[in-house]
């Protein structure tokens, strides 16, 4: 009987980018070697990701794009250890503070920690990040995508969308192994956006007028209160082409997709059928599926319901700065 895997990454499905010919990953896969066997027969051979990451140089093993196998799954149900789930509920900002559950925010920073605490926990098997959010602040979102695709290869990394998965908080759910999403989940808007704003008829109307003192006079620029340079609209335009060049490159790393189809399709919002479609999400399925696809007595809902209420647990463990 053949061995599951610890994880099995279907690298013969996805891009490498690092390959002599990134721009077409599938013409590199499928290229014959001496004795006549493409690359993607041989990986498709490999059950365990271990072997794999043997045959590949360090730098290339974290930028294959990971996903779970059901053997994974059904290997996992049946052994000892915990599914951490972690939350990622609300407005996505940089670092929590004491405030933060109050307003509804997430750090992306604190996320990434509790991740890699969950990882290097022995008691946990998989991570599971319970998605809920429409996006936030770029700030600090690329290195926790960064970190969390750096911990890729111990255990399972799934985030779930329940119910929404977008902007910012996809960009910080691309590094993890596998994206999934409920039914009527919402995914996508992957972009980034900003906003100039001209207040002085509103406060002129109040009577109000507003005299900046700045050195250099640039540095007045963004309040709305008054004029701003001819610096600033081109400055705020670069600022957000940046953003997104850096959202993107993230996303092409983590999900390994064509950067074509990312920058013509993924600002849409979509369903999670939709979504799929796109290579945006990799199943559609309830929460408590995911959940119960990590565990031997196959818990139903209303189980996985309560396991995610009491499990969401690495806050202050994984994170003392907050």
């Amino acid at each position: 009987m053949e061995a599951p895997p610890i994880l099995n990454h279907p690298i013969q499905a996805r891009m490498i980018p690092q390959m002599s010919n990134p721009t077409n990953p599938n013409e590199q896969l499928d290229a014959p070697d001496a004795q006549g066997v493409t690359m993607r027969q041989r990986l498709s051979r490999i059950a365990g990701f271990g072997n794999v990451c043997s045959m590949l140089q360090p730098s290339v093993m974290a930028s294959v794009v990971a996903r779970i196998d059901p053997r994974t799954e059904r290997s996992l149900a049946m052994k000892d250890g915990a599914v951490a789930i972690i939350g990622v509920r609300g407005s996505i900002i940089p670092r929590e503070d004491r405030y933060s559950a109050m307003y509804g925010e997430v750090g992306c920073e604190n996320v990434a920690e509790r991740v890699r605490v969950a990882v290097e926990d022995k008691r946990i098997k998989a991570v599971v990040l319970d998605v809920d959010s429409g996006g936030g602040s770029v700030e600090g979102v690329t290195e926790a995508a960064n970190l969390i695709r750096s911990l890729r290869g111990k255990k399972p990394i799934i985030a779930h969308a329940d119910w929404t998965m977008c902007s910012a908080a996809y960009w910080l759910c691309s590094g993890a192994d596998e994206i999934c999403a409920a039914p009527s989940a919402t995914v996508g808007a992957c972009g980034v956006i900003t906003m100039a704003v001209d207040e002085q008829k509103f406060w002129s109307e109040l009577g109000i007028t507003y005299t900046p003192i700045a050195e250099p006079a640039d540095k007045a620029d963004g309040w709305g209160m008054w004029p701003n340079s001819e610096k600033y609209e081109p400055r705020l335009r670069q600022y957000v082409k940046d953003s997104y060049a850096q959202f993107t490159a993230d996303v092409v790393a983590g999900r390994g997709v064509d950067k074509a189809n990312f920058t013509a399709e993924w600002a849409g919002v979509y369903s999670a059928k939709r979504a799929q479609l796109l290579g945006m999400v990799d199943k559609v399925r309830a929460m408590s599926e995911t959940f119960a696809a990590y565990t031997a007595n196959n818990a139903t809902g209303m189980q996985a319901t309560r396991a995610r209420k009491s499990i969401d647990l690495l806050k202050a463990k994984g994170n003392k700065r907050t």
